[in-house]
């Protein structure tokens, strides 16, 4: 029986073809990803949506170069995309980790020490790899194959490549570990969140092991297919489960940020819930907050404020009105 790498090599339609959908894949998730984690986190100020957007950057930095990289025709071309892909991919699974970390609230305990942890490895890798032309720390030795007619790097693992692999590992095993511990802890969260969560981190693991054994015989970065796939189901975790949340709290900053006086009663004349303007109008009115409730005089009063304009929105129970 032909082995698949073998079919491969006698068919270069079939091989380009093949890199050309890889190549398609690519940037589309690229461009879906960004996108949606740029428009998350311009409703979701909390930290870990921002360590998901860097996630979303450094994983496009990577794809991107990759891409690039498969469709270079010559060795400098090649190498010089790849070590483009190093300004992204050491730091992959450290924004992994450090979003997880905030997300289940363990980030601000020892963040200094937990940075140094995180990320002094990752810097470390980026270093070597723009440099390794001169100790061949990462990859001991490179080389250049064919496969069809695709020129491709083929790299031989140094020293520090093992040592990057073991703590992105250890990262991701890490975060689906917090994710984890989390969810069992906070029962009330949704099921789907919960799935998408741990798929993303079994998505991202399977494409380290992939790319570390190669087992089709094939010369490419599996960790490059998988990892796409796992920002997207991460910022669809995000946008369905926590977005009414984010929505909530958009509300909330224009309510009390609004340089108009809002004030909301129920029928009852009890004060729901007021800006600050609407303090201060109240206040001038003479109309004190603390007791909680309004008695005929000053709902008059009030009425007449927002009927004046004073009051952007003066909403009472179910009807009510506004100025």
């Amino acid at each position: 029986m032909i082995s698949a790498q073998k079919y491969f090599h006698n068919n270069g339609v079939a091989l380009m073809i093949g890199y050309n959908l890889i190549n398609i894949y690519f940037f589309v998730m690229l461009f879906t990803a960004i996108y949606w984690a740029v428009h998350i986190k311009s409703v979701n100020s909390t930290g870990y949506a921002t360590f998901m957007l860097a996630l979303s950057f450094a994983i496009g930095i990577y794809i991107f170069g990759y891409a690039m990289e498969l469709n270079s025709n010559t060795e400098a071309q090649i190498l010089f995309w790849n070590q483009f892909e190093y300004l992204g991919i050491p730091f992959v699974s450290a924004f992994w980790l450090t979003a997880g970390l905030m997300y289940t609230g363990h980030f601000a305990r020892h963040r200094v020490l937990l940075s140094l942890f995180i990320y002094v490895i990752p810097v470390i890798t980026m270093v070597l790899r723009l440099t390794n032309d001169y100790h061949h720390l990462y990859f001991a030795t490179v080389d250049f194959v064919y496969q069809g007619d695709k020129l491709l790097l083929n790299r031989i693992y140094g020293p520090w490549m093992f040592v990057q692999s073991i703590h992105s590992m250890l990262m991701i095993i890490i975060t689906l570990g917090l994710f984890f511990v989390y969810f069992m802890k906070n029962r009330e969260q949704k099921i789907g969140k919960i799935r998408l969560i741990v798929i993303a981190s079994i998505t991202a693991t399977i494409g380290l092991l992939l790319s570390y054994f190669k087992p089709f015989g094939f010369i490419i970065d599996y960790m490059a297919i998988c990892l796409p796939l796992t920002c997207l189901m991460v910022v669809i975790a995000i946008w369905k489960y926590d977005f009414l949340s984010a929505k909530a709290r958009a509300r909330s900053k224009a309510f009390e940020s609004n340089r108009d006086a809002i004030l909301l009663v129920s029928q009852q004349n009890i004060i729901i819930d007021y800006n600050k303007m609407a303090s201060q109008l109240l206040g001038e009115l003479g109309i004190s907050l603390t007791e909680g409730d309004l008695d005929t005089t000053d709902v008059q009063a009030v009425g007449a404020a927002a009927t004046a304009g004073k009051i952007l929105a003066f909403v009472q129970g179910a009807g009510g009105f506004s100025g």
